[in-house]
């Protein structure tokens, strides 16, 4: 029992790893799928590599190789935590060259990844040759396998809703180290005899290919399913940290579960076990078809178990009830997915002594099937094809395996014609309309219909008719709005584009981060710049802003000084050799998972870095569904890099925005001068007086606040940082608190007069403009307490939309 808590115990520590390091790694390669499908090929590659080749070795001591092992891979953790800062000025350095690249960049992964999983990759193998019992290897095997899964769920469960959040990412890979170094020296005390080294080893080394074959598609399967799964329950549970931590739970919990189960029967059935396997494998497909019927009123059976754990509180009660229906959705097919090894171990291992070799053969085509099934539905299915179909092939893939494993087996005839109905059934279920359909969000109601909805590598794009008078229409990427035609929508697009161009007078270069639906865009393109760098990470955004949003637009896509670069906003930054005059982010909401990184410290060094002299960065920044404390911590990293902010509220309507900009070079950060030659400019007064912002008057009425009374209010507050990304986990908690309303009061607190923050030089008339802004001031005050008031009696806990 003691080597199952060790193995439990080095689960936990892979998985921390895996998640800490994919979450490092994404703030230099980018939240892109490329980038993440590139990291678990490797991580998951390296993994295979250990298996085979300590399934490969006859050791006489395999727990102290085993903890030797162990003990390397945690000294490997605190090297690569101290490396990744080397491998982002590595990756800066080349990054941008076609030419070297993507084998610059896979080389660098590759040195940081593959040591440290090859290790972990070898813990199967030298485990199951330490637990040699031949009458009772299925046993040992699923015990092995599912400890060492089940560990991997509580690293899961502890980085993603624990550890990260209250420690940061360094401290938490710090924990994985201490159990790597617990189970290194706890291995040395175990007792070990040196045994003869069986000759059977030496003789039976791999399994039939056609049990390789079929469990290497057992694992495509598997993989594609899990992204397929994910693709699909991102738009019922939601976008978060712990909507995605949520997701892995449920799956390794029943991987963990059916190789222990799979264990314990495989040592019961004497028969033939790969009929039985088959059998379960064309099981496994006909429950992936029952989800297109199970997705159905999947948010009216969470707002149900909701209700019922109420008393655990908001945050809580919604995590279980989200847990119990994603287990409700997936349990059955993971819990198959674990069955399979203890089950094909068992019946490859006719021998003693080749359990060790089987096991590396079986690991190895396992992963190399979950690699590839992981980058074919993520690249090529999904884009091509859609989820629905994907799922539909993936689940026939399942089909295909069954008829590998019993192709000599008794029972086959059956077999084939339970196989045969499976494939139609896949095929018709093919033709239906996609599972998306099925969705709650989706689906057609009193208030809101779609439109149109798009799926490309990265996400889920659609289109609605919110029918809430007055209609207007919106985008949103996994179900959050990230753009759309409501007035207030229209006038934060608007000003997002106009106001950084206003403060930085003829600029020519600018980079927009998030396309949306091109309002904003558009708004740049009216100013004289010479060139509109788009960053967009989805495709799907650009093909239906165009199709749809032509009246907000206005057909930017075809302006020839605008050019679109499909990724990740803040790894292009880190790319490009560019400096631009502007650097703009769109309606990116910090609380959804990977976006958090778009509003740390870092990322807003790396913009003042790629700043031209005298440029400027403008930041959308959200009162809604943010807590006051990550409110102000996001102020504080921008404040930390940029003295000279200022930040801006468009008060025309009530609105849960801000903009906040700053500059690199000192002085008094808005000029008027330059403002007024900006606004007089014909097409951006055009635009201007179309959105109600007439004169400088107006637009100087949404100041809010400079950066000398913010860096005093904020003296005490900590900057949200890479290190410790608090946005995502602390507002991703929030179910229904008043943070519009909290962070409005907020910024009626730090709210001043725009006249200390002017420079006036240049121009006449200033006592008469002193005395305009001054009464301007005092009316823009009541409209705000107005909308302050409006908020309280309704609570100010809307969302958009």
């Amino acid at each position: 029992m003691f080597l199952y808590l060790l193995v439990t115990i080095s689960g936990f520590s892979s998985l921390i790893y895996e998640i800490v390091w994919m979450r490092s790694l994404s703030l230099i390669y980018g939240n892109t799928t490329y980038a993440t499908g590139m990291i678990l090929a490797l991580f998951m590659g390296g993994l295979a590599i250990g298996a085979l080749a300590f399934g490969r070795m006859l050791l006489m001591r395999p727990v102290r190789m085993y903890g030797l092992l162990e003990g390397a891979i945690g000294v490997w953790g605190l090297i690569a935590t101290v490396a990744l800062d080397w491998v982002r000025q590595a990756y800066a350095g080349i990054a941008g060259i076609a030419v070297v690249d993507a084998v610059v960049q896979t080389s660098l992964l590759a040195i940081l990844i593959l040591p440290p999983t090859i290790m972990m990759g070898a813990s199967l193998p030298l485990l199951l040759r330490a637990r040699a019992d031949f009458e009772r290897r299925g046993i040992v095997s699923g015990m092995v396998y599912g400890m060492n899964t089940a560990g991997g769920l509580a690293g899961a469960l502890g980085a993603g809703f624990l550890f990260i959040p209250l420690l940061g990412l360094h401290a938490t890979v710090q924990i994985a180290v201490a159990g790597n170094l617990f189970v290194c020296l706890a291995a040395w005390f175990v007792r070990e005899t040196p045994g003869p080294i069986e000759v059977a080893a030496a003789i039976d080394r791999r399994p039939e290919r056609s049990i390789l074959i079929a469990y290497a598609l057992c694992g495509f399967s598997s993989l594609a399913l899990e992204v397929i799964w994910t693709r699909i329950l991102v738009l019922e549970i939601g976008s978060s940290v712990y909507a995605y931590s949520l997701l892995l739970v449920t799956f390794l919990m029943g991987v963990a579960m059916g190789s222990i189960i799979g264990g314990y029967v495989s040592d019961r059935i004497r028969g033939s076990l790969p009929v039985v396997l088959a059998f379960l494998e064309v099981a496994l497909a006909f429950s992936v078809f029952s989800q297109y019927w199970l997705l159905e009123g999947f948010g009216m059976r969470t707002g149900a178990m909701e209700a019922f754990f109420s008393s655990l509180g908001p945050f809580a009660a919604q995590s279980v009830a989200l847990f119990l229906n994603a287990t409700q959705f997936v349990i059955i097919p993971t819990v198959i997915m674990g069955v399979s090894f203890p089950l094909l171990l068992r019946a490859c291992s006719t021998k003693a002594g080749t359990e060790q070799s089987h096991a590396g053969h079986l690991y190895l085509a396992n992963t190399a099937g979950g690699v590839a099934g992981s980058l074919a539905a993520s690249f090529a299915l999904i884009p091509a094809v859609g989820v629905h179909r994907t799922m539909c092939a993936a689940a026939a893939v399942n089909v295909v395996a069954a008829l590998l494993l019993a192709r000599r087996c008794p029972g086959r005839k059956l077999l084939n014609a339970v196989a045969g109905v499976a494939l139609v059934a896949g095929f018709l279920l093919a033709r239906q309309p996609s599972i998306l359909m099925r969705s709650d969000l989706f689906r057609e109601s009193s208030d809101r219909r779609l439109i149109d909805f798009a799926e490309d590598l990265t996400s889920t794009v659609s289109v609605e008719e919110i029918m809430v008078p007055p209609s207007w229409r919106s985008i949103s990427v996994n179900g959050v709005n990230v753009a759309g035609t409501s007035a207030d929508l229209l006038d934060i697009q608007a000003m997002q584009g106009h106001l950084p161009l206003l403060l930085k007078a003829r600029a020519e270069r600018v980079l927009h981060i998030g396309f949306g639906s091109g309002g904003t865009a558009y708004a740049v393109s009216t100013h004289r710049v010479k060139t509109v760098q788009v960053a967009e990470i989805s495709p799907a955004v650009i093909e239906l802003s165009g199709k749809h949003f032509p009246d907000v637009n206005r057909g930017v896509l075809s302006d020839p000084r605008l050019s679109i670069w499909y990724g990740d906003g803040r790894n292009f930054l880190l790319r490009t050799r560019d400096q631009f005059d502007v650097i703009l982010s769109d309606s990116i909401h910090p609380r959804y998972c990977g976006n958090g990184s778009l509003y740390t410290r870092e990322y807003y060094q790396l913009c003042r870095s790629r700043l031209a002299p005298g440029g400027v960065v403008s930041q959308w920044l959200p009162l809604y569904t943010l807590t006051p404390d990550n409110f102000q911590m996001i102020l504080k990293a921008f404040v930390d890099v940029f003295p000279e902010t200022t930040v801006w509220y468009v008060h025309t309507t009530l609105n849960p925005f801000t903009v906040v900009v700053g500059r690199n070079s000192g002085g008094p950060p808005v000029r008027l001068a330059d403002l007024v030659r900006e606004v007089q400019e014909t097409q951006v007064a055009a635009h201007l007086r179309e959105r109600g912002h007439a004169d400088p008057v107006s637009i100087l009425g949404y100041f809010v606040a400079g950066g000398g009374k913010l860096a005093s209010l904020l003296k005490s507050v900590p900057a949200h940082t890479d290190d410790l990304p608090l946005v995502e986990y602390e507002s991703g908690r929030l179910t229904g608190r008043d943070t519009w309303r909290d962070n409005f009061q907020f910024l009626l607190k730090v709210r001043e007069p725009v006249w200390s923050s002017l420079d006036t030089s240049g121009l006449a008339g200033m006592e008469e403009l002193e005395r305009t802004l001054t009464e301007n001031y005092r009316a823009v005050g009541d409209v705000l307490q107005r909308q302050a008031t409006i908020l309280r009696q309704q609570g100010g806990t809307n969302q958009h939309p």
